[in-house]
């Protein structure tokens, strides 16, 4: 899990799968947007490092947002590049000062509004949108919490065998959903394991909003499960600690390294 700081839950997770076979990246996942405070510098250690130049170093002119709502003659200019790492990941650099490195989480959806309701449901809002236009022929939604909440976060013990909880801040890592204007379905390949999110609305309501709303499939009974892991899933089911596990976005994922 590479990442920055614990503290604010900067981090990439990494997944090597035994005998796995050829990654399948699909056409769904965008990459990790980083905040650089000099481009040019991270491109050349990326490809030092093994990566690859994707798009060279440009000074691009966005439009005015809708959300926030911006003045319709408002220019918002990006320096940034993009990169990808030895896996063929996307990486796109934004030149800037943040304490949060990692940005946004990109992913390309097929239909926007069923997109954003579905994690309205884990309680995020909408805090940035735009039209890409004239860069790209694309409309962006970044979601994400309130930056100002201190919330709960549960694990289990690996030697205690029971759960903990810990007060974290909340990063201002968001999730990018991006439209693609006459775009087709969304293929998922393989390579993307999981978004880890948490939700202020306790992890038992969030489900229960999702399911009713038809949003969300649970299957019949759980997978199996290691006895510290099964025992936090039971305590999340039964609802008991659901005040003390609100939660916001970690900024956090998995993805599955070809090797």
């Amino acid at each position: 899990l590479p990442g920055r700081s614990e503290e604010f839950g900067q981090n990439v997770g990494l997944q090597f799968v035994q005998d796995s076979g050829t990654v399948t990246q699909g056409d769904g996942y965008g990459g990790v947007t980083l905040i650089v405070p000099d481009v040019k510098a991270a491109v050349a250690a990326a490809t030092a490092a093994g990566g690859s130049a994707v798009q060279e170093v440009k000074s691009l002119e966005y439009p005015a947002t809708q959300i926030p709502d911006q003045d319709a003659q408002a220019v918002n200019v990006e320096v940034t590049a993009i990169v990808a790492d030895p896996d063929g990941y996307k990486v796109t650099l934004v030149e800037g000062e943040s304490k949060d490195v990692l940005s946004c989480i990109t992913l390309r959806v097929f239909d926007m509004e069923k997109a954003v309701a579905f994690y309205a449901n884990l309680g995020m809002k909408v805090l940035k949108k735009r039209a890409n236009v004239p860069v790209e022929t694309s409309i962006s939604s970044w979601l994400g919490y309130d930056d100002d909440h201190i919330y709960t976060m549960g694990f289990v013990h690996e030697k205690l065998k029971h759960p903990q909880f810990h007060m974290m801040k909340v990063p201002a890592t968001t999730l990018c959903l991006k439209y693609e204007y006459d775009s087709q379905p969304v293929k998922t390949g393989n390579s993307l394991a999981q978004i880890v999110v948490g939700t202020n609305k306790g992890v038992k309501t969030a489900l229960d909003s999702l399911t009713a709303s038809g949003m969300l499939h649970l299957p019949p009974s759980p997978p199996s499960l290691p006895d510290e892991t099964a025992s936090l899933l039971r305590l999340l089911q039964s609802g008991a600690r659901e005040g003390e596990m609100e939660g916001e976005m970690e900024g956090e994922m998995e993805g599955r390294v070809n090797r």
